[in-house]
């Protein structure tokens, strides 16, 4: 029972953080890591969508989501600018595809961003953004595992 109460911490701190930090933190409470995988995609899936709907102003009447909007608007413009997101933006879908994989580069929500600067299909962008969010978990899962196997845990 007690580990269930761990699971909306894990997911707000994933969303907030992203995978570096949930994966400790799960890891810390004593989830396994599969099921650390299994919330952050479930959690990252959810995201997709939200992510989208938030880019295209569809939550704007909302204050603190149209802040949010403005926000993403702020870092899309920002991350323009540096070389890093330029060779992204230069690769196309598998730039979107590979920001969503490395640990550490954004993630669901950064290539959720891309996507809609690349102008990709909605369905296209969900489909790369899920399969990118699926192998950038198994990334983690096996780094992770690793990491416990070296401490003999």
């Amino acid at each position: 029972m007690a580990r269930l109460l761990h699971i909306p911490i894990l997911i707000t701190i994933h969303i907030l953080l992203g995978k570096k930090a949930s994966f400790p933190y799960g890891l810390a409470f004593g989830l396994d890591t599969w099921e650390i995988a299994i919330i952050v995609i479930l959690t990252d899936f959810a995201e997709i969508p939200f992510y989208r709907w938030l880019i295209t102003g569809a939550f704007d009447s909302i204050k603190p989501l149209r802040w949010l909007h403005r926000k993403l608007d702020h870092r899309e413009s920002a991350f323009a600018q540096r070389r890093f997101y330029k060779w992204f933006m230069h690769a196309g879908t598998l730039g979107v595809f590979i920001l969503v994989i490395i640990p550490g580069a954004g993630g669901v929500q950064t290539g959720t961003l891309l996507s809609h600067a690349l102008h990709l299909s909605t369905r296209w962008a969900n489909i790369v953004l899920a399969i990118g969010s699926i192998i950038g978990c198994l990334v983690f899962v096996g780094g992770a595992e690793g990491v416990l196997a070296l401490i003999g845990r």
